[in-house]
């Protein structure tokens, strides 16, 4: 009886340690570390990434961007604890905001998610510790000029006006950038994300080691830069 109890005692503690490795190794920021790496191993140009931006009017948070051939494109991971309630809002916003957007997510989701989002959304599948691309994202030409003015700071938009407009509010700023063609604001993006951003993942290649790690991916976010402006998105 003694002995049962023990066996069934280390057991169970097994199954709780085999579950809660599982269970980590499934989570949103483990599948980061996990796409980092894929983006990594196929991406023959050069590109950025950078981990928890903030966005747009609403001020939201994509989990990582990656800056690619002069294009912006977002990508979503959600994990095997994330539920999937604000995905389609979410995806309203990328559309305003990015060229593409990706999803990455596990067997969890997968299924229900390519039945909420349409062909133009990439998917990767997240599955016995290796991603798979499912499907490419489509790129889009056309963001929402007001959205992508309100992801730069006004401060960086006076210093590279042409026109004097250092007196301008931020409104007024954003309501003189409004009347170049989009293309061009498009470029300004770009350019700004690139500089927020490149440094960061630079240092992050060189601390990295054979292979992304949790601890690391804060190294890419926006807010350890040292760019204009304190408060990112005035």
């Amino acid at each position: 009886m003694t002995c049962y109890f023990y066996v069934s005692l280390r057991d169970n503690i097994i199954y709780n340690q085999f579950k809660t490795l599982y269970a980590n190794s499934s989570s949103a920021e483990h599948i980061k570390a996990k796409v980092i790496d894929y983006l990594i191993s196929i991406l023959t140009t050069d590109f950025v990434v950078g981990n928890e931006v903030m966005y747009g009017t609403e001020r939201k948070v994509v989990d990582l961007l990656l800056l690619l051939n002069k294009s912006l494109i977002a990508i979503e991971i959600k994990g095997e604890k994330d539920n999937l309630l604000r995905l389609e809002k979410q995806l309203i916003e990328y559309k305003k905001n990015f060229n593409g957007i990706i999803i990455c997510t596990t067997n969890t989701h997968h299924t229900k998610i390519r039945k909420i989002v349409n062909n133009e959304v990439g998917l990767l599948l997240y599955s016995e510790g290796e991603i798979r691309e499912v499907r490419k994202p489509i790129m889009r030409k056309r963001l929402d000029k007001k959205e992508i003015l309100s992801s730069i700071p006004s401060v960086y938009l006076k210093q590279i006006a042409k026109s004097k407009i250092n007196a301008l509010n931020s409104d007024e700023v954003r309501e003189y950038y409004l009347n170049f063609p989009l293309y061009k604001i498009q470029d300004i993006y770009y350019t700004y994300m690139s500089q927020r951003l490149k440094d960061n993942f630079a240092l992050f290649i060189q601390e990295r080691g054979q292979e992304s790690h949790i601890d690391d991916i804060p190294l890419l976010s926006i807010q350890s830069t040292n760019i204009q402006s304190n408060s990112p998105l005035l």
